[in-house]
């Protein structure tokens, strides 16, 4: 579950406790108006924030605290008067506000408020700030989800016992469509008979590295690098290294696996990088070939031109990269290859850079 899931209850049992008529919680960055993140108010709490009842004003900007004020409004020929409790950032989280509202409290009632919130705040506080930090970490984590599904290495996430705890879009698909590295019963396999019992003593090996060792970090720059074989398609390539952090639960990573499919086409991983160039399409083509191994003679028959016609291109294409020799063309473009997932779609920075003007 978010962070955000417990958010309802937790906001309701304070409401509840201190008997009151409403409550929500805000987030206040400093150059953008109010986040309502969570609330029982519905199209009323816009009302609300009209009247500036959202404001963080005379909140210390470092320490994001003072204590907790009341402040009064009508909506509608209703009086409202509404409880503000400032709640303590952690770093580099935005300001949190609470507001509890009361339909026209009296002296009495808010009195009793204040000394429920007095008895109540060292759990509150904590909960909140304990919230923030899982906040965080889940938005850090989900942000690395979308970094690894939008490459086009397949990652793998294993616990000590070889189960696979997470696996990117391009793991899937590889699974799915590589005709070898496949998930049976949770477990990371082959179905190339040469290659499983390989694969299975190096995940072995792995994870007993990092079950071992007494620096679990020092042994993460350790990497098997093997070749997993498929029937008709050049071998999978694998590297496999130990967890960070010795896995001592059946949900701790244990063990990391990178896997790159050769027989990806080179045009979609080089592509990228011919546009940053600026190399037209037919520039793009020749480099694609001589890349994937073809002479200039081979290349030119491929694109149906004569081969000093595509020594002409080649001539341009290493005047466009500022390289003096096809090698050092070659080198280049291997070296620059981005690995996007293949429905990642590359936008110009020239477009970009229009559009932002």
């Amino acid at each position: 579950m978010e962070p955000d899931d417990y958010l309802p209850m937790v906001l309701e049992e304070i409401k509840g406790i201190m008997s009151a008529d409403g409550i929500a919680l805000s987030l206040h960055a400093d150059d953008a108006p109010p986040t309502v993140v969570s609330s029982d108010f519905g199209e009323l709490l816009d009302r609300f924030d009209s009247h500036r009842i959202l404001s963080t004003q005379g909140v210390d900007p470092v320490k994001g605290t003072r204590q907790q004020s009341w402040l009064d409004t009508e909506i509608d020929d209703q009086a409202w008067d509404v409880m503000q409790i400032p709640i303590k950032p952690v770093p580099g989280h935005s300001r949190l506000l609470l507001s509890v509202f009361f339909r026209d409290a009296t002296r009495d009632r808010k009195a009793a408020a204040d000394q429920i919130y007095a008895h109540r705040r060292p759990f509150a506080l904590g909960y909140f700030h304990l919230w923030q930090l899982a906040r965080q970490k889940t938005r850090q984590i989900n942000a690395f989800r979308t970094a690894l599904d939008g490459t086009g290495i397949a990652v793998f996430l294993l616990n000590s016992s070889g189960e696979v705890l997470f696996y990117n879009n391009a793991a899937g698909e590889m699974t799915v469509g590589s005709g070898s590295l496949v998930i049976r019963k949770g477990v990371l396999e082959t179905t190339h008979k040469e290659s499983r019992g390989r694969l299975r003593m190096v995940l072995h090996h792995v994870v007993e590295i990092n079950r071992r060792s007494e620096d679990a970090a020092a042994s993460a720059n350790k990497a098997v690098v093997l070749s997993v074989d498929r029937a008709e398609l050049p071998p999978l390539i694998l590297s496999v290294i130990p967890g960070e952090h010795a896995a001592v639960d059946k949900n701790d990573v244990a063990a990391i696996v990178f896997a790159l499919d050769p027989s990806r086409e080179i045009k979609s991983i080089l592509e990228p990088i011919c546009r940053i160039y600026s190399l037209s399409p037919v520039e793009t083509r020749l480099t694609c070939l001589l890349v994937s191994g073809s002479t200039v003679g081979e290349a030119a028959v491929d694109m149906g031109i004569k081969e000093a016609t595509a020594r002409g291109y080649l001539k341009q294409v290493l005047r466009k990269t500022k390289t003096e020799r096809q090698s050092d063309l070659l080198r280049l473009m291997l070296t620059s290859a981005i690995r996007m997932a293949p429905n990642i779609v590359p936008e110009s920075v020239t477009r970009v850079l229009e559009a932002s003007a």
